[in-house]
């Protein structure tokens, strides 16, 4: 009775002992998120503020029809954590055709990328990740042929194309730095499924677009670095 007695009154120390490490660690976030803020809470705001105004920019831009040098000598795309110091965004600009945007679903969301900027429940990492981000690149898609089964024939298809341009941007100030087009076709060869061999070519044509998109990435500063 004695030792289950210990025990437990051990066990009940060791457990707030825990428990206190872990309010512990919790008030140590706290602090470090609000010196932070405290910092970079202005400038993070301003970001904000400035990606609104970007968006409506880019929505009222007309079509790029070659390369205009943006002046701008370094960009990574890659996470802040590995240096990055630029972020990639889509704009709808096609109406009443689909597939519309062609980034993967973890980028180019305005709602998510706002997000990123407001103190809210972020944590003074993924602040500090929002922090880093000096320019945004978005793409926008102006053209889109889909890609079709050939009438007749299990084998071969009707090539589809698209195409659209990039547009950077100074992140703080919202200015204008210049951008470059990008276009793409489907694969010489494409495997696809017996039932549905749509899907497999419009995979394939999405593909042949973010290949595109990220040598057009590669255009706009003299050193760029794009996501793998």
């Amino acid at each position: 009775m004695r030792n289950r007695i210990t025990l437990v009154v051990i066990m009940a120390l060791l457990g707030g002992s825990l428990s206190g490490c872990g309010e512990d660690k919790a008030a140590i976030r706290a602090k470090r998120k609000a010196a932070f803020v405290a910092e970079h809470g202005a400038s993070l705001k301003l970001k904000a503020a400035s990606l609104k105004k970007i968006r409506d920019h880019a929505r009222r831009q007309g079509p790029l029809s070659g390369l205009a040098k943006t002046g701008v000598a370094q960009l990574s795309f890659a996470k802040a954590i590995r240096g990055g110091n630029a972020s990639v965004l889509q704009l709808e600009t096609l109406t009443g055709q689909k597939p519309k945007l062609i980034l993967s679903t973890d980028r180019g969301h305005w709602r998510k990328e706002l997000g990123r900027f407001t103190e809210g429940k972020r944590t003074s990492y993924s602040l500090r990740d929002a922090a880093a981000i000096g320019h945004v690149a978005v793409v926008r898609t102006h053209s889109y042929t889909a890609p079709s089964r050939k009438v007749g024939s299990i084998t071969k298809f009707v090539p589809g194309a698209i195409g659209g341009d990039v547009l950077l941007y100074e992140l703080e100030s919202g200015s204008y730095k210049g951008g470059t087009t990008w276009k793409a076709t489907s694969g010489m060869k494409v495997k696809t499924g017996i039932k549905q061999p749509e899907s497999g070519l419009r995979s394939d044509l999405m593909r042949q677009a973010m290949k595109a998109v990220n040598a057009g990435l590669k255009e706009l500063a003299a050193e760029v670095k794009t996501r793998k």
